[in-house]
């Protein structure tokens, strides 16, 4: 469900930004294959509903599922914020901690 909470919120924000044209990678199978429609589970979820909801905005989004040790800068954030306040962190530029991880990942494509 965590997982779930960030993509909405990713999505919403995305939107909000006005992006129209937007790439999300998770490195949860599971929700991956709900966002796509692969997986049934949580049909019937409030929150599976608003993500589908918001998919169905005028605006191209791919999913894709890639594994974690593809997923650096996100486990990198993920550390550094771990027992912060429940909200979202919008950055202008990628914090210091997070801008080699996420030079190594592209350098490992």
């Amino acid at each position: 469900m965590a997982e779930l909470w960030a993509i909405h919120d990713a999505l919403s924000h995305a939107w909000s930004l006005g992006f129209r044209c937007v790439e999300l990678e998770t490195d949860n199978l599971e929700a991956s294959r709900i966002m796509t429609g692969v997986s049934g589970a949580l049909v019937d979820n409030s929150l599976v509903i608003a993500i589908r909801n918001l998919l169905s905005f005028n605006w191209e989004v791919e999913v894709h599922h890639i594994g974690r040790s593809a997923n650096g800068v996100a486990d990198s954030l993920a550390r550094m914020y771990r027992g912060a306040p429940i909200g979202i962190a919008t950055f202008a530029e990628p914090p210091t901690d997070a801008a080699a991880t996420m030079l190594r990942d592209y350098h490992s494509l």
